[in-house]
């Protein structure tokens, strides 16, 4: 359960859950979704707090089945999913591999709309224009868990990278 506690000016968006005592008690989102230890948890958690914030866009509260599909097709058509090869300087040794999700856009309102669509917030880099470029292209990036959750979210309504996000379903399994 997700409710509003009003700090001041602010709006803190806390997750009510039950302490070892049987108490209810009230967290931040941000710990809430540092505790949970899987996939399912983080989908539960995420979801949740994803239908308190509104849309950018139309300002509805809770992404419908026709918002998530357009958010797979902007990933369809303007995402890429990939499992990074993470070496490290100076050895060069490879130790981890990442998968993640990438989005790029010129517009930075319809990559916060595809935020609120798939209930989390990623990391948003706007490098400046180069002369041959006329204007910001913004990328939306998300790796680990983060990306795991985005492609369980939006994995049914994909439909060019479904074969990617099978793979990375593979990849997390293995």
């Amino acid at each position: 359960m997700t409710n509003m506690q009003a700090t001041g000016s602010d709006a803190l968006l806390s997750q009510v859950i039950g302490d070892a005592f049987g108490r209810t008690v009230a967290i931040p989102i941000s710990e809430a979704r540092e505790q949970a230890s899987t996939l399912d948890e983080m989908m539960a958690v995420m979801t949740d707090a994803a239908t308190r914030s509104l849309s950018p866009c139309s300002g509805r509260a809770t992404p419908t089945d026709a918002d998530v599909g357009w958010a797979a097709g902007l990933l369809d058509g303007e995402g890429c999913i990939q499992i990074a090869k993470q070496t490290y300087p100076g050895t060069g040794e490879c130790k981890n591999y990442q998968l993640r999700i990438q989005v790029a856009q010129c517009s930075l309102a319809v990559l916060r709309e595809f935020e609120w669509a798939v209930g989390l917030s990623g990391r948003v880099h706007s490098p400046k224009p180069t002369k041959l470029q006329n204007r910001v292209c913004h990328y939306l990036n998300y790796s680990g868990m983060r990306a795991f959750f985005v492609l369980e979210r939006l994995r049914q309504h994909l439909r060019r990278k479904r074969d990617h996000a099978e793979l990375a379903r593979t990849y997390r399994t293995e």
